[in-house]
């Protein structure tokens, strides 16, 4: 996974996002193990 540094606060933030706004659509549990794997494959950024 590629980051890059924003600048004003310091922090890594992936270079691809995870667009989430209808990720509740397919239940908590499906929501939560996907945003999970996301999350151990390296995408730090939601975009809501």
């Amino acid at each position: 996974m590629k980051y890059r540094e924003n600048k004003r606060t310091g922090d890594k933030v992936s270079e691809i996002g995870f667009g989430s706004a209808y990720i509740f659509e397919v239940g908590t549990s499906a929501a939560v193990e996907t945003l999970r794997h996301a999350y151990e494959g390296g995408i730090n950024s939601l975009m809501i």
